[in-house]
């Protein structure tokens, strides 16, 4: 059988070299765990919380209407938290028993979300973008692109106002 000489060959080959051996391993885990699929998941919720975050991003004005939305992005965002968690769990075959339950999961997500939130807010005051920065004449267009201009660069703390 051709065919199965050929296997032999390559597989002999891989496990003599571990330059072959590694990344054909690496391929072979990824896909046992179903990583396309679990990447898709974390994929899919990351995407879908950023919007709440940039609809609170655009309210001003109204202090009840900042803090619900606030809530809501907070609930919006933990979500991928816990689709990453879970991920996780799937990834390190931890049994079900041993998962973190309903308020568990919630709860570690929560956390996460606050210890990387506050390393974002932390960060903002220093760049020369941050919100305490004076704010600098941009060069161009009409004042209202130059005021989104500014504003979006603010938002993803870019190091130049314009």
């Amino acid at each position: 059988m051709p065919l199965a000489n050929g296997v032999n060959w390559l597989d002999r080959r891989q496990r003599s070299r571990s330059v072959l051996g590694f990344p054909l391993a690496v391929w072979l885990k990824y896909s046992e765990d179903q990583g396309r699929y679990l990447g898709a998941i974390v994929t899919y919720y990351a995407f879908f919380s950023l919007f709440p975050l940039l609809l609170v991003h655009a309210l001003t004005g109204n202090g009840v209407a900042l803090g619900v939305g606030l809530t809501l992005a907070l609930w919006a965002g933990n979500r991928v938290f816990i689709a990453a968690g879970s991920v996780m769990d799937h990834i390190w075959g931890i049994p079900p028993r041993r998962q973190p339950g309903f308020f568990g999961a919630r709860l570690r997500a929560l956390l996460l979300g606050l210890a990387l939130g506050s390393g974002v807010v932390g960060r903002l005051p220093s760049t020369p973008s941050g919100p305490l920065a004076p704010a600098t004449p941009c060069s161009g267009g009409s004042d209202r692109s130059r005021s989104q201009r500014r504003r979006t660069s603010r938002f993803f703390g870019s190091l130049s106002a314009c």
